[in-house]
């Protein structure tokens, strides 16, 4: 497990320690994927984490350094940091946040 993807899932247990039905961990080989109430909002690959976000919050998101758009959909991004400095960590833990609130809408 990368020290990203170890991040991730992190953040996806003190989500899920504030609503446990809510989350689900599925892990599918090379990839770990992540869904509330049954849809996916983020993706954890070795190197990168996929996140699912609104339109408008992905299309802004893809202008920040070491994101690109992801071959998922028009709604998701891939955000590929070389290192994990302190902003990184932010971004990766405001998306996960994002991603997981809007994953119901």
């Amino acid at each position: 497990m990368s020290e990203l993807t170890g991040l991730l899932l992190a953040l996806a247990d003190e989500r899920s320690t504030a609503d446990p039905q809510a989350l689900e961990r599925l892990d599918l080989g090379a990839e770990v994927e992540y869904r509330r109430l049954g849809r996916p909002f983020a993706v954890a690959l070795d190197t990168s984490v996929e996140f699912r976000l609104r339109p408008d919050v992905a299309s802004a998101a893809v202008r920040t350094r070491d994101v690109r758009a992801s071959d998922r959909g028009p709604e998701w991004i891939a955000f590929t940091p070389p290192t994990l400095d302190r902003y990184a960590l932010d971004r990766l833990a405001a998306w996960f946040d994002f991603a997981w609130r809007h994953a119901s809408d």
